[in-house]
């Protein structure tokens, strides 16, 4: 724009002017809602098909924990640190079983799941059975030395 106003004089051009509160149609000449047009088509249809009744809520809940899972977390938790402080290759292939093991627990079969355990923490016992027996050997020949 060029600074001058498109409208004659400067003004923009007259506004209606808006009615007083007091001149609005009452509440009461409109129609209540009840007088409005029944809509037809989906949205009745919709309407109609929201109404159903829900099934009762159960008043508590019980959660069954089985010990089973709670062995291979613990043997899980002896893989790691046998293979953080002993020795690697022990811990990882006692990792292999608990993970198989955890497994078994989540499709249902908990035996097997029991065994995997049984063999991880065999596998884990003799890491650490290694590992000490090497660190006495390695004492036993500084020691003589």
């Amino acid at each position: 724009m060029d600074g001058k106003s498109e409208y004659p004089g400067g003004q923009y051009p007259m506004q209606p002017q808006m009615q007083p509160m007091g001149m609005y149609p009452a509440a009461a000449q409109q129609p209540p809602y009840s007088q409005y047009p029944q809509q037809q088509g989906y949205e009745s249809e919709m309407a109609q098909q929201l109404v159903t009744t829900q099934p009762a809520v159960p008043l508590h809940t019980t959660v069954v924990v089985s010990n089973s899972s709670n062995a291979a977390d613990r043997a899980m938790m002896l893989s790691v640190m046998n293979i953080i402080f002993c020795f690697p290759l022990f811990g990882v292939i006692a990792l292999v079983f608990v993970i198989l093991a955890k497994d078994h627990f989540n499709n249902g079969r908990e035996q097997e799941g029991l065994n995997m355990v049984r063999i991880a923490n065999i596998i884990n016992l003799v890491g650490v059975i290694l590992v000490t027996l090497v660190i006495i050997i390695v004492i036993a020949v500084l020691v003589s030395a």
